[in-house]
């Protein structure tokens, strides 16, 4: 599983972008981005997340304008797992994470 927005934070991060500019990547880099291996316990999350994902789809067919932010915040925790970010991580990638250190660390989800 390769997630765009958890990418590019990483090579935000590691220093290969600069404001304003193109990103310089060697083989190297593009070697070291995360990607999930998959075993069964991951293999459990992502289907967990493919679930969510499809429980999103069909309550906005049903209705556009549905509050599906619980279930957006159950995929959110289950990626952060899944690319094993710690609780301080998360905090860094989602300023608003409304978890606290102690429910992250304890594998609940939100809601």
């Amino acid at each position: 599983m390769v997630s765009t927005n958890k990418n590019t934070i990483y090579l935000n991060t590691s220093n290969k972008i600069v404001a304003g500019s193109f990103p310089r990547l060697s083989v190297g880099d593009l070697e070291s981005l995360p990607i999930i291996k998959e075993d069964h316990l991951n293999q459990k999350k992502t289907n967990k997340v493919s679930t969510l994902v499809q429980q999103i789809l069909t309550t906005k067919q049903t209705d556009p304008t549905a509050d599906t932010s619980a279930l957006e915040a159950e995929i959110d925790v289950l990626v952060y797992r899944l690319y094993g970010l710690t609780w301080e991580k998360v905090k860094v990638v989602d300023p608003e994470f409304s978890m606290s250190e102690a429910e992250y660390d304890a594998g609940t989800l939100p809601g």
